[in-house]
């Protein structure tokens, strides 16, 4: 969540540098790209938090049971790391390509 608050802000911070860089008063644009993948990874890390939550309780249980636990074939923190990973890989892609 913290990442994601530092990509948001990341946006406005060179706004305001190219900004004062060029010695002018005028308001900065509409935020950009960084604000959507900035907030959409606080988002994440909220819902990612939710479910270590369920988990963390759902194995305490099934442990207090005296039950075994088997790991499932595709679990949520692997599909978490693999979001993040196409989300890493489209900054790259607007890094290189897209943005100036």
């Amino acid at each position: 969540m913290g990442f994601g608050f530092v990509v948001a802000r990341f946006g406005l911070f060179l706004r305001e540098f190219a900004s004062a860089a060029q010695h002018r008063n005028v308001p900065s644009p509409a935020p950009g790209f960084s604000l959507w993948i900035g907030t959409a990874l606080v988002g994440l890390g909220v819902v990612v938090n939710l479910i270590a939550i369920f988990q963390h309780v759902r194995v305490i249980r099934r442990l207090n049971r005296g039950e075994t636990m088997f790991p499932a074939t595709i679990s949520p923190g692997t599909v978490i790391a693999s979001a993040l990973a196409l989300l890493g890989l489209v900054i790259s892609v607007y890094l290189f390509c897209i943005a100036p």
